[in-house]
């Protein structure tokens, strides 16, 4: 997708469904400003903790201190110090702990979008289901589904954020990598729904159920071995066994 603005970048998102909001959320006047039609039905691309009915903020503060904890427990390393002090001491910083929430599985108020287009296929083509111990499997979307690739677009620094712009090096995370993933910040206060103002095309993926598609869920989703934050946060969750610390952790999906 090109734009007069360089800032301006196309990005994708699968689901393997379309979700819709309630009519009544909007008048006749605002679906034709925002769609062009008075009868459309408005996509959903809802935040995960407006979907949840979760105040962020609540669970951000533990999060935090989490971060902080990861982040300095690396500044011990030689040679990292600077670097991560001045990181911490940043904007950047609360921005990272955000998109990490989101990656990793916490209610955020933003989406996960990506740039590479397959793997926006291998989310819409796969239903995910979570057991309580946050294990994760994933199940191929049967002849019935009806999967769908949204692409939108958004403003890289200002809404649209790539983790390997956001943090140094020494603490970028395995798991956005995989997913080519970006943090989509479209969620906050009185307009949850704005990602669904920026959806310039609609795919919807007919036949589906015919392609193969190779790639394993661990490959998008790399193990705990694999994943240094991962092994950090399932290794706290373990020792650390304060209520409001298994409240948050417990929302920690992951493949082992």
């Amino acid at each position: 997708m090109k734009s007069g603005d360089p800032n301006f970048r196309g990005v994708w998102r699968g689901q393997s469904s379309h979700y819709t909001t309630e009519k009544k959320g909007r008048t006749k006047d605002e679906l034709l400003r925002l769609y062009g039609a008075e009868d459309v039905d408005e996509p959903s691309l809802l935040p995960s903790a407006a979907r949840t009915d979760l105040y962020f903020p609540d669970s951000f503060g533990v999060w935090s201190a989490l971060l902080d904890l990861y982040v300095h427990e690396r500044i011990r390393e030689p040679g990292t110090q600077r670097e991560l002090l001045n990181f911490v001491n940043s904007y950047r910083y609360r921005m990272w702990g955000f998109a990490t929430a989101q990656h990793y599985g916490l209610p955020s108020v933003g989406l996960d979008v990506t740039d590479d287009i397959d793997v926006a296929l291998f989310f819409a083509l796969h239903t995910f289901k979570t057991s309580a111990k946050g294990v994760t499997t994933a199940t191929r979307a049967t002849s019935i589904a009806a999967p769908i690739i949204y692409g939108l677009g958004g403003f890289e620094r200002h809404e649209l954020f790539d983790d390997e712009k956001l943090a140094p090096a020494r603490i970028l995370c395995t798991r956005p990598a995989a997913q080519s993933a970006m943090f989509f910040s479209t969620g906050w206060g009185y307009a949850p729904n704005n990602a669904a103002q920026r959806i310039y095309v609609a795919l919807k993926l007919v036949g589906h159920e015919t392609w193969k598609f190779d790639s394993q869920l661990s490959h998008y989703f790399p193990k705990p071995q694999d994943d240094e934050f991962l092994r950090f946060l399932l290794e706290r969750k373990s020792e650390l066994k304060l209520p409001v610390m298994q409240d948050l952790l417990s929302k920690i999906y992951y493949v082992p």
